[in-house]
């Protein structure tokens, strides 16, 4: 779909959001609707993104693999509408970019500092708040693909093929600018969607997303 209606959208603006806000929100409010609509229960919606952990000196380095993921929940009274869900995502992405990602990147290089017979035995109690804590699904936006990558010459980039981190959740869903297009990419488990309920739910999403780009 066209970036730009996102990109000028006056909801994005009125909830002082980023279009990575939008998508999350979308995601959001999309999945609040396909389980209305299957008649699920609808409650609290995680959604876990990728954090950038480098230090502030390797920050916009591009070769790197150094990530945290952030749960990004909204209650089904915040999903009400478009502007009010963007908004409520945004605050908490705003937190997380106060918050810092030095302490997470810190504690993971830190590791387990206790002994193996204790990790085993606290491993059925971390399942299960793992459990508790996990994301309804992911989502990744890989930003976008530089102008002067497309270029018309035989190393010019003129499609994108990808698959977004899941980070153990059933769903992700992916995102790329190209040109003036944003493209994205589901990942799923077979036990969640068949091809053509994925294909209803990217129908689903892709409706969500156009509501952010009206007045």
């Amino acid at each position: 779909m066209p970036v730009v209606p996102l990109v000028t959208s006056p909801v994005r603006r009125r909830a002082h959001a980023t279009v990575n806000d939008v998508l999350l929100a979308a995601v959001h409010r999309s999945i609040d609707r396909w389980n209305r609509d299957h008649h699920a229960r609808v409650g609290r919606i995680s959604i876990g993104m990728p954090v950038n952990a480098r230090p502030e000196a390797w920050r916009n380095d591009v070769v790197a693999n150094l990530i945290t993921s952030e749960m990004v929940s909204t209650l089904p009274g915040q999903r009400d509408s478009a502007e009010a869900c963007a908004a409520a995502v945004a605050g908490w992405t705003e937190a997380a970019k106060r918050r810092g990602s030095g302490a997470m990147l810190a504690a993971q290089h830190k590791g387990w500092g206790g002994r193996v017979t204790h990790r085993r035995a606290l491993s059925p109690v971390v399942r299960v708040f793992a459990g508790l804590m996990s994301g309804t699904a992911a989502v990744s936006n890989l930003g976008v693909i530089a102008s002067d990558w497309m270029v018309a010459d035989d190393l010019a980039v003129r499609e994108v093929w990808f698959s977004p981190p899941a980070f153990g959740a059933d769903l992700a869903v992916g995102a790329v600018s190209f040109g003036d297009t944003l493209r994205l990419t589901l990942r799923y488990v077979p036990g969640l969607f068949s091809p053509a309920a994925a294909a209803d739910y990217a129908a689903l999403l892709h409706n969500e997303l156009e509501a952010f780009s009206e007045p």
